[in-house]
């Protein structure tokens, strides 16, 4: 068992770059905070740097670098990565119709129909990430071609606390399969859990199978989604397997709220639909309007 003083010295090591971070940002002489910071191994300074590294806001590691020629040396390469990211953000912005200084503050994001595919998706993962989306409350990515790859980077950027506002998200025909909804739904039940405030969520039109649906089914019997209202299903491959982990997940009711439940053309046949109409109404006290034609 490792000693009190060991485990005092690791929670101050993990400790260390939050606190110079706040040094940041306290109204103290502005000579005082370079001397704190020059101080520190270059591993913490990096570490702190990969906390300012927002490829839509590049001023505040831009504005570290600057404070003074030790540091201009250890975050050299992080600031030239970081201008990288930040040129390419704004040729995707630019591309979807908008500047990035239009995305400050932004609450609805119409980036449907804009041919963006699998190879956009690192990119679409920096601009998703930022704090610029802190306020985004409405995300449109309907009638694209992101594949798993852009379902993965939407997942990490939920999953890093981006977006914490979203209340709808539209992935409708976006070539999504089980695995972009997997890593979805592992981004709304790890660590303090992301997309808490969304309603409604679109994965319509896609190839999505009982591997997506069991693994989305087995986040909401964790608490996952608490305020989800719209959930639209259509036009995938769900069998039988998918309709089974769904109701398994409102038995535990964890889909209290679900009003519209839209589970059309998929692959479930008369199976799911026997045990949708025994035990839909009664799990989903909410719903309102249930699509369930396979």
């Amino acid at each position: 068992m490792p000693s009190s003083s060991s485990s005092e010295a690791s929670d101050e090591a993990e400790d260390e770059p939050h606190a110079c971070l706040s040094a940041l940002s306290v109204d103290t002489d502005v000579g005082e905070r370079p001397a704190l910071l020059t101080t520190l191994p270059i591993d913490t300074l990096l570490l702190i740097a990969s906390f300012l590294q927002d490829a839509l806001s590049p001023c505040h590691l831009s504005a570290l670098y600057r404070s003074c020629t030790t540091l201009q040396n250890a975050l050299a390469d992080a600031l030239i990565a970081l201008r990288r990211d930040h040129r390419q953000a704004e040729r995707l912005c630019l591309r979807c119709g908008i500047t990035v200084r239009g995305l400050v503050a932004s609450r609805e994001l119409k980036w449907y129909e804009k041919e963006l595919g699998s190879a956009d998706a690192p990119v679409l993962g920096l601009v998703l990430k930022s704090d610029v989306l802190t306020k985004l409350e409405v995300l449109w990515l309907n009638y694209n071609h992101l594949g798993d790859d852009g379902a993965i980077e939407l997942a990490l950027a939920v999953g890093s606390g981006s977006m914490p506002r979203l209340r709808k998200l539209e992935l409708r025909h976006g070539e999504i399969g089980d695995a972009g909804l997997r890593a979805l739904s592992h981004a709304t039940c790890t660590g303090s859990g992301a997309l808490k405030k969304l309603e409604t969520l679109d994965l319509s039109e896609n190839c999505i199978g009982d591997g997506g649906v069991c693994a989305f089914a087995s986040a909401l019997t964790t608490g996952a989604l608490p305020r989800l209202s719209l959930l639209d299903l259509d036009d995938n491959e769900i069998g039988a397997a998918g309709v089974y982990a769904l109701m398994a997940a409102a038995a535990h009711k964890k889909l209290s709220r679900l009003e519209w439940l839209n589970l059309r053309r998929n692959d479930f046949g008369r199976e799911g639909a026997i045990v949708l109409a025994r035990h839909c109404r009664r799990l989903l006290p909410s719903l309102r309007e249930l699509w369930d034609v396979p």
